[in-house]
């Protein structure tokens, strides 16, 4: 199984990808370097998503975020994480 996990290098993503790679096929995605990632770049980015899903992808796990106070100090790259890149990614996962 490809399992395609989103916000890889966030908190609960390094602990999911970790776990899932004794069983899966897993590519971790994120906008920050960090373990685990293996496509660094924007999930609103067509280049990102294309490298994203290069292979067939069995399931999605989208972690990715932009939390509380940090959407409260910075609205507009809340937006663009948590609106734009998620439809973005259901868009390119579809």
């Amino acid at each position: 199984m490809r399992i395609l996990v989103t916000g890889a290098a966030g908190f609960v993503g390094r602990t999911v990808v970790a776990r899932l790679r004794d069983s899966a096929q897993v590519t971790g995605v994120d906008a920050a370097a960090g373990p685990g990632v293996d496509v660094q770049g924007d999930l609103a980015d067509s280049g990102t998503l294309s490298r994203c899903f290069a292979e067939p992808v069995d399931a999605v796990l989208h972690l990715a975020t932009w939390p509380g106070g940090a959407a409260e100090r910075e609205p507009d790259r809340a937006w663009h994480v948590n609106m734009e890149a998620a439809r973005q990614l259901v868009t390119a996962a579809a």
